[in-house]
């Protein structure tokens, strides 16, 4: 298997050490783990892009999985990073819960955004490590996030057990039409 898909699985246990680091109120681990999960899947994910090639011939579907990916590159970005409080989400122990939003859909729709990232630019790049990726990262994204529903939030966001019974796990409950 290629080297940069177990550095980006490598880069999705730093992120589950980082959760491990906040239950024992290690903010600074916990900061600097997840930056360095993240910047690792960011750099193996772009190097299994670089190395498929797959601005070398232009086609249609290609074209068409670049934007997706990017696509959900850009909402992965915006739901992790924009959409909560980054000052005290990513820095301290004890946060509210955020149920407004993407947040209001499902309880993790990064995973969403995830998957989507991955599945595009597996479509543009074509390779079985860009397919092992998507498999193994996405697999990895949704253990990774069961394990912070189940022991880390409930620990570490004020709200967490009444949002738990209001907004579904992964599926999520699109806004009812008037």
């Amino acid at each position: 298997m290629n080297m940069a898909v177990w550095a980006g699985l490598f880069g999705i246990f730093l992120c589950f050490l980082a959760d491990l680091a906040q239950l024992a109120k290690r903010s600074l681990w916990r900061t600097g783990l997840f930056a360095a999960g993240c910047l690792l899947q960011l750099t193996a994910g772009g190097q299994l892009l670089w190395q498929s090639g797959f601005w070398r011939v232009f086609s249609l579907g290609r074209a068409i999985g670049c934007t997706v990916g990017v696509l959900g590159f850009c909402v992965l970005i915006y739901v992790l990073f924009f959409s909560l409080p980054a000052q005290t989400t990513y820095t301290c122990c004890e946060t509210p819960v955020v149920q407004t939003g993407a947040y209001g859909l499902c309880r993790h729709p990064g995973v969403w955004c995830y998957g989507i990232c991955l599945l595009g630019f597996w479509l543009a790049g074509r390779t079985l490590a860009l397919g092992l990726a998507f498999l193994l990262w996405t697999a990895a994204d949704i253990v990774w996030v069961f394990f912070q529903d189940k022991v880390v939030f409930p620990r570490t966001l004020t709200g967490y057990a009444q949002y738990q019974l209001a907004v579904p796990f992964l599926w999520p409950r699109w806004p009812r039409q008037r």
